[in-house]
């Protein structure tokens, strides 16, 4: 009887043991190899986990790019596992080991262009996880009563022929290509192009790039626009 009951105890041990290595619930790290060149890797890892529905789910974080991105779609076929990064255009394809606390992959592109990265994963413990930095502070609001200003501002006429354009916002610098007086004018006060009649506006297009104070999220608006229009009209007319 208690011979039958330690063979019963040590099947369930073997396949409890065997359900845990196949599990990817945990922290997974290593190093991409982004080219041939000797030490030109990234800092790779994986935090997966189990959703309400009980499938599984992830985040990745790039520790030297201080960037994360969402691994929703995340699955494990037989050894073979699959992180899918559709934020990013990214996947993950590896065959997880026999131990489960392994896995050699490819980091792919969804584009399809350029050859796969390695990317070989270890699982971390407690006591190996490279530590993960805090994320930058949200950008800061700019007051509904600031009065904004241009700190610098370069203006200057596209080059004839040019194609394409647009307006770019990135943290305090404004960038304009390629854009008429015009435009900026519907841009910045929300008028229809039939409503407009600005003189000196023409088709004259114009490239700007400034760097504005204090920092901004949304799109320009009135107030932010004026000193960009001053500055436009003396550069204009110099």
């Amino acid at each position: 009887m208690k011979k039958s009951i330690a063979r019963i105890a040590a099947l369930v041990a073997l396949q409890c043991g065997a359900l845990f290595a196949q599990s990817l619930v945990g922290t997974w790290q290593g190093l991409m190899l982004v080219s041939q060149t000797p030490g030109d890797t990234l800092y790779v890892v994986f935090k997966i986990s189990t959703n309400v529905g009980g499938t599984l789910t992830g985040q990745m974080y790039s520790i030297d790019q201080g960037g994360q991105a969402p691994a929703p779609d995340v699955t494990l076929k037989g050894s073979t596992v699959k992180i899918v990064m559709a934020s990013i255009g990214a996947t993950y394809t590896g065959n997880l080991s026999g131990d489960g606390n392994s896995i050699a992959g490819k980091w792919a592109t969804s584009t399809g262009g350029g050859t796969p990265l390695t990317l070989n994963l270890t699982r971390a413990t407690a006591g190996t996880a490279w530590k993960i930095p805090e994320p930058p502070p949200p950008p800061r609001m700019m007051p509904a009563d600031a009065d904004p200003v241009f700190e610098v501002a370069s203006i200057k006429p596209t080059n004839p022929g040019e194609r394409g354009g647009g307006i770019r916002m990135q943290g305090r610098q404004f960038t304009a290509t390629n854009l008429s007086v015009s435009n900026l004018i519907l841009i910045a006060y929300g008028f229809t192009r039939a409503s407009l009649s600005v003189r000196r506006t023409g088709s004259k297009r114009i490239g700007m790039t400034s760097s504005g104070s204090p920092t901004w999220k949304d799109s320009p608006t009135t107030g932010r626009c004026e000193r960009f229009f001053r500055n436009y009209w003396q550069t204009a007319s110099a």
